[in-house]
């Protein structure tokens, strides 16, 4: 599969078989067993191909309002989220506990933190890793919260995984400014996803993140503001 390259965009085949793949995969390249092939640009694009195709059938959705009173376009989409959203937690309990378990990831008190604790990582690898696993589950739980207020379902647990998934991505904030200037810079976008399940001293805490990884760049003024967080959040759900 590394030989053949990352699948091209739309290849929901070769994606799948990356997820399933993952799990295994992961564990040798946190041993340095096999090279970081996940950080190069056409790989990292490859795993959120299919999140990526969720996301725009959605923006096509609101686009046509048409769609929204045919209750056959909305279950396909249901179908399809299930489906996708399997994929991400598998991707989770594959790759994410088991590294959560092992204490290979592992919290350590931060009075610097809001959160009270931070999390550790061994490398950039397994931090971006993991703050994208988190960032993909909660992208799926909005848009599948989006699609319940169509079809007239409530499901508060969404918001609560979101919650939890989204204190990942803030716990580990301390660590991936560690990596600045250019590879903390990755993770802005993780930042922006889980913004909205934070309270106001947590946002606070938050874009001050979010300035100080841009921190290596030279602005006139704050570039990071909560209309740009929402912004860039809901242009990553194709609204």
């Amino acid at each position: 599969m590394m030989k053949r390259g990352a699948p091209k965009p739309g290849d929901n085949l070769g994606c799948q078989l990356i997820l399933d793949s993952f799990g295994f995969m992961f564990r040798l390249l946190i041993r340095g067993e096999i090279d970081d092939f996940f950080m190069r640009p056409d790989w990292e694009n490859a795993l959120s191909t299919m999140l990526a195709d969720v996301v725009r059938r959605f923006a096509k959705i609101r686009k046509i309002p048409e769609h929204l009173q045919d209750l056959r376009v909305l279950e396909a989409l249901s179908i399809t989220l299930n489906d996708v959203g399997e994929n991400f937690r598998a991707l989770d309990r594959k790759t994410v506990q088991p590294l959560l378990q092992s204490k290979t990831i592992y919290e350590e008190d931060d009075l610097g933190s809001p959160f009270g604790t931070s999390y550790m990582f061994p490398n950039g690898v397994t931090a971006l890793h993991f703050t994208n696993v988190a960032s993909f589950n909660i992208v799926i739980n909005t848009l599948r919260q989006e699609l319940n207020t169509m079809l007239d379902i409530n499901d508060p647990s969404l918001k609560a995984e979101c919650l939890e998934w989204s204190r990942q991505i803030w716990k580990s904030c301390r660590y991936t400014l560690s990596l600045k200037p250019l590879c903390s810079a990755l993770f802005s976008r993780h930042i922006c996803v889980s913004y909205m399940f934070a309270g106001p001293p947590d946002r606070a805490y938050l874009l001050d993140v979010l300035e100080e990884t841009d921190s290596c760049r030279q602005h006139s003024a704050r570039r990071w503001t909560e209309s740009a967080v929402f912004s860039q959040y809901n242009s990553l759900l194709g609204r």
